[in-house]
């Protein structure tokens, strides 16, 4: 069974404050999720990230009628580390981007 990094209950609470035009966005749908979780040897060798991505459609808070479509992407831990504490996950985090084919 797969993860679940983006659960409606969490994200449909959430406001998305843009600073230029100045613009609050109320997250409204999940289009898709997906998820690839590396593990460290790829991560070593390969120079693969984990991620998690999600396509979220979202309104306008003052014009109703202005919708959007957003990704957001979500950078995860190497299968291995998924069930250690924060603290040491974080080592793991890195400023690199991600390239998605």
């Amino acid at each position: 069974m797969p993860f679940l990094f983006f659960p409606e209950e969490y994200w449909f609470s959430k406001a998305l404050e843009v600073s230029s035009p100045p613009s609050v966005w109320q997250l409204t749908e999940k289009v898709g999720e997906e998820s690839e979780i590396s593990n460290l040897q790829d991560m070593q060798e390969l120079g693969s990230l984990s991620y998690a991505r999600a396509e979220l459609k979202c309104c306008n808070m003052s014009y109703s009628y202005q919708q959007a479509l957003i990704t957001i992407y979500l950078q995860l831990p190497v299968e291995e580390s998924m069930g250690l504490p924060p603290s040491m996950r974080g080592r793991e985090a890195t400023d690199r981007k991600l390239i998605v084919v």
